[in-house]
C-alpha cells in the first residue's frame, strides 16, 4: 500500500478529515462559479474524499458522481446519504478512469486538490482520462501546488498524528505544456495561499480549463 492510500484508509484519519471537510464552505464560492460554466448538468468529482463536494454540486441540481480510490473514504460518502438529490459514488483510482466511463459523458470535471498526488510520470494517463469522459466544450477545474517539479515528502501532523505523506509540485510552465499536449484550452488561471510549510506559504495553482 503507497504513503498516500495508506493514510487516506486509515478510518481515524478519514474521520477527522470529514469533520474538517464535509461542511467547510471555503470552496463553495468557486463550485458554484464553475457551475454555472457548464452547458450541462452531468459532473464527475475526481478524488472526492467524504464526497462534500459532489454533494454540493447534488445540492445544485447536477448529476454528480464521485470517485476516490480510497475505500475508507468513500464508505464514508455513501452514510451521507438522505432524502433529498443525492450523487452516486464510486471507489475507482483517477488512473483508471478512461477504461471505467464511457466518452464524452460529463459536462464538468471536478478535481479539487486530487491530482497532486500523482506522481509527474502519470499525469499524462490522468489527463488523458479527463479528456475521454469530458464532452466537447466541457469544463474542468483542476489544482496544483506549485514548486520546481519537486516531491514533497516527510512527516506531517496531520489531527495529531505523524504520518508518512508525499505530494508532486508543478512548475506553471510544466503543467502548462501538459495541458497544451492533451489539447486543453486554458479558461482561467488564479493563485492562492495557504498555511506554511518550511516556512512559506503553500502555492497553489487554480486552472479552469476547457475542452
Amino acid at each position: 500500500m503507497n504513503i498516500i492510500k495508506k493514510e487516506y484508509e486509515d478510518p481515524d484519519f478519514v474521520k477527522h478529515y470529514t469533520e474538517e471537510n464535509f461542511n467547510n464552505p471555503k470552496m463553495h464560492d468557486k463550485l458554484e462559479e464553475f457551475a454555472k460554466l457548464l452547458n450541462g448538468n452531468k459532473v464527475i468529482d475526481i478524488g472526492c474524499g467524504p464526497g462534500h463536494d459532489a454533494y454540493k454540486f447534488a445540492d445544485l441540481g447536477f448529476e454528480a458522481i464521485g470517485i476516490d480510490f480510497s475505500k475508507e473514504m468513500i464508505k464514508t460518502a455513501n452514510s451521507m446519504l438522505d432524502d433529498r438529490k443525492n450523487p452516486k459514488f464510486e471507489v475507482m483510482d483517477m488512473l483508471d478512469i478512461k477504461t471505467n466511463f464511457e466518452t464524452n459523458i460529463f459536462d464538468g470535471v471536478w478535481a479539487c486538490a486530487s491530482v497532486l498526488f500523482i506522481p509527474h510520470e502519470s499525469v499524462d494517463l490522468v489527463l488523458e482520462g479527463i479528456t475521454s469522459v469530458t464532452k466537447d466544450n466541457g469544463m474542468i477545474y483542476i489544482c496544483f501546488k506549485e514548486g520546481e517539479n519537486l516531491i514533497s515528502t516527510g512527516l506531517r501532523n496531520k489531527y495529531g498524528v505523524e504520518r508518512e505523506h508525499k505530494e508532486y509540485l508543478w512548475s506553471e510552465q510544466a503543467i502548462k505544456n501538459k495541458f497544451k499536449k492533451h489539447n486543453f484550452k486554458i479558461v482561467k488561471l488564479w493563485r492562492n495561499f495557504t498555511g506554511k510549510k518550511r516556512g512559506q506559504p503553500t502555492r497553489w495553482m487554480n486552472f479552469y480549463l476547457q475542452k
